[in-house]
C-alpha cells in the first residue's frame, strides 16, 4: 500500500455557508486571492450524459438552472463561462474522462441568470469522480480544505482509490502511480488538489484519496 507520510498538525473549525452568486458588475474582483472559490465539475455517474457542478469543500450553492440551493447542480455549456484559453465544448467533453476543479465564482446576470465564471481549471489524473471533500496539498504536505480555514491532521495519504482499475493488490498501477508521484512533486510550487475521506483512528488518521488534481 503506497502512501505519502505527512507531518501532524492541528485542525480548526470552519462554518460552511451557501455560495451565493455575485453580481455581474463585480466579476473583476472575483479573480483576486480570497475572492474566488473552488468547484468540482464531473459527469453524473448515474447519467453519463449529464454534467454536475458542486462546491469542492462540500458546502451548498445556488444552481444555475433552477436557482435552488443544493449540494449538486446539473449543468450545460450555457452555465459555464471560461476566462482561460480552453474551449468550452472541449472542457464539457473532457469530463467524460476526468473531473476538473474550477477556480472562479458563481455570477448572476441582470436578468437573473446564474453561471459559473471560471478563471483556472485543474484536471483529475483518472476518471474517478470523488465524493469526499477536496483539499489543497501544501508544500509541507498539509491538507488545507478548499475555501476554508480548516486544516486536517493526518499521518498519511493513501492513493489506492485514485486508480479505477488497480492492480491485483488494489494498489495503483505503475502508470497511475507515476502520475501521482509527478503531481505530488508539483505541490511545493503549484496548486495540487486531492478529494477523499478522512479515516479517523486512535492510532493516527489516514486520508483515503479518491482523486488527485494536477495543473498542466
Amino acid at each position: 500500500m503506497r502512501c505519502l507520510f505527512l507531518l501532524a498538525f492541528s485542525a480548526c473549525v470552519d462554518t460552511a455557508e451557501t455560495d451565493e452568486p455575485i453580481d455581474e458588475a463585480d466579476v473583476a474582483k472575483a479573480d483576486t486571492a480570497g475572492a474566488y472559490r473552488h468547484y468540482l465539475l464531473a459527469i453524473d455517474p448515474d447519467h453519463p450524459d449529464y454534467r454536475l457542478l458542486s462546491r469542492a469543500n462540500g458546502s451548498t450553492l445556488r444552481c444555475p438552472e433552477t436557482g435552488e440551493v443544493a449540494e449538486h447542480c446539473s449543468i450545460t455549456e450555457q452555465d459555464l463561462q471560461l476566462t482561460t484559453h480552453d474551449a468550452l465544448d472541449v472542457v464539457i467533453d473532457e469530463l467524460e474522462d476526468h473531473p476538473i476543479i474550477a477556480r472562479g465564482r458563481m455570477v448572476r446576470t441582470t436578468d437573473g441568470r446564474i453561471y459559473l465564471r471560471a478563471s483556472a481549471l485543474t484536471r483529475g489524473i483518472t476518471s474517478v469522480v470523488p465524493t469526499g471533500l477536496c483539499y489543497r496539498i501544501s508544500a509541507s504536505g498539509q491538507l488545507a480544505k478548499l475555501d476554508s480555514s480548516v486544516v486536517e491532521k493526518s499521518q498519511a495519504l493513501e492513493f489506492d482509490y485514485v486508480d479505477p482499475t488497480p492492480d491485483f493488490w488494489g494498489q495503483p498501477t505503475p502508470a497511475v502511480q507515476a502520475k501521482i508521484d509527478a503531481g505530488l512533486a508539483l505541490a511545493a510550487t503549484r496548486p495540487v488538489y486531492t478529494c477523499g475521506d478522512m479515516d479517523r483512528r486512535d492510532t493516527g488518521n489516514l486520508f483515503w484519496a479518491q482523486q488527485l488534481f494536477v495543473p498542466n
